[in-house]
């Protein structure tokens, strides 16, 4: 494959003045690293070139937004999306849809995945209301669901390993299962929202009289285990001493 970098193209040659500072490289880092590649490709090229000193052959050279302008309108943009989270099980799913399409993410692939995530929820917002009245719904696991489907991917994670961790000793183990099997006859949308999630709820087992018995045991040894010999040694005679005094006494 030939070699299309700057100084490989016929008739170039780098410009003399082409060492960029470390704050302009700083720029050119943050504005390429903002940008979609799979919609951005030529603009991302084309800033490379202008970044290198030189023009694209036969081409005007891209005009880029400016880095400060660029966070200012990603911050725009990252409060908006927080405030229809904030107020989505609320307000009219009509008015969500509208607003939602409105909403420019094309330069901030983070946001626009977002925004794709709540446009599916919404086009689902009729089955999520029709769960919460099934008679096999669990509300815990309903209601930690409808947060879960709110939130960043990041803060969704976190939220869905607590849930598990606290699945694990509850009551409510087995209703939540039960839920998830009525959920994959009757709600198959659903449960593809979160499917992994769910199977991992499908698969949490109870804890046994025995296991609790066992990590009892575990805590005991881990007593004395952290006590070392000679803590053991006293230990067991005062123990011992003890015993002697209310026996002979």
């Amino acid at each position: 494959m030939a070699d299309t970098s700057p100084r490989h193209v016929s008739g170039l040659r780098r410009p003399k003045h082409s060492v960029r500072t470390l704050k302009e490289a700083r720029q050119y880092l943050d504005a390429v690293l903002s940008m979609d590649p799979m919609v951005q490709s030529a603009e991302m090229v084309e800033m490379r070139w202008n970044y290198c000193g030189f023009a694209p052959p036969k081409t005007v050279p891209a005009k880029t937004e400016g880095v400060t302008d660029l966070r200012r309108r990603r911050e725009l943009v990252a409060q908006q999306l927080e405030k229809i989270r904030a107020n989505f099980w609320t307000a009219d799913p009509e008015k969500l849809k509208t607003v939602l399409d409105r909403l420019d993410v094309r330069d901030f692939p983070e946001l626009k995945a977002g925004v794709n995530r709540l446009q599916r929820i919404l086009a689902q917002i009729a089955l999520i209301e029709k769960l919460a009245s099934h008679k096999k719904t669990e509300i815990n696991l309903y209601n930690t669901f409808r947060r879960i489907v709110m939130m960043p991917s990041q803060s969704a994670g976190e939220l869905k390993e607590n849930y598990l961790r606290q699945l694990a000793g509850s009551s409510h183990h087995k209703k939540a299962r039960s839920m998830v099997a009525m959920m994959r006859k009757e709600f198959p949308n659903l449960i593809e929202i979160e499917s992994d999630w769910f199977e991992q709820i499908s698969r949490a087992k109870v804890k046994s009289a025995a296991d609790k018995v066992t990590e009892s045991g575990e805590s005991v040894g881990g007593f004395f285990g952290g006590m070392g010999a000679w803590g053991v040694i006293i230990v067991v005679w005062i123990l011992l001493k003890i015993i002697f005094q209310v026996a002979f006494r």
